[in-house]
This record gives C-alpha cells, structure tokens and sequence, in this order.
C-alpha cells in the first residue's frame, strides 16, 4: 500500500479487491465469449493497474504510465466487447489472425467516442 498517502492507496486497493470479486462470482464455462473477452480484459486492467501504482510508488511515476495505458486498452476492450459481442469467439481463438486490426478499432472508438 501506498505510504505517501495511505487513504489513496487504501481506495485503490478497494478498487482491485471489488473487480476481482466481480470476475469470481460465476463459473467460467456459463459464460458467453464476450463476457469471458471481458473478464479477462477486466483481470489483465486490474494487473495492470496494481503494478502501475506499486511501479509509480516505488519511485518510477514514468514506467507507472506504460502500465496504464496496458489497463486503458484492456479497458477499452471490455467497452469494445460489450458493443460488439458477436466478436467474441475471435478474440478467444489464438491461432487466427485478429479479428479487428488497429486502425479499424481506432475509427471505431473515435465514432463512438463523438456519440457519448
């Protein structure tokens, strides 16, 4: 935890202890494709975000923001599933190509981003 500031740290680590709970409470094989895209985007921005504010702490607040945008882009990816479903299975199968490249998914969230 956090010693500069003991009730920021205390707050993030509430944080990560609430989004694992959420990736616990079902069995995974019930889960439809996205929804196992999603938990696993969730678990990896979780990592992603306790490393970054162990990292940032620990005196390395430029290597802390790699590590955050690793949890954006995961977090993206959860917002992405839960727009696109359907797209599920292939971001499941390892050996195919992926299902959407970079340029297409940065139109994509720049439309979307302008309708919020």
């Amino acid at each position: 935890m956090s010693r500069a500031n003991p009730e920021i740290g205390g707050l993030a680590y509430s944080g990560f202890r609430l989004i694992k709970y959420a990736l616990e409470r079902g069995p995974m094989q019930n889960l439809a494709p996205a929804d196992l895209v999603k938990r696993y985007g969730a678990s990896q921005a979780t990592a992603s975000l306790r490393s970054a504010v162990a990292t940032a702490f620990g005196g390395y607040p430029v290597q802390a923001l790699a590590l955050t945008r690793l949890a954006t882009e995961y977090v993206l990816l959860c917002w992405y599933m839960e727009k696109r479903p359907e797209e599920g299975p292939a971001w499941l199968d390892f050996d195919a190509a992926p299902p959407t490249s970079a340029a297409t998914w940065r139109r994509w969230c720049s439309r979307q981003s302008r309708l919020l």
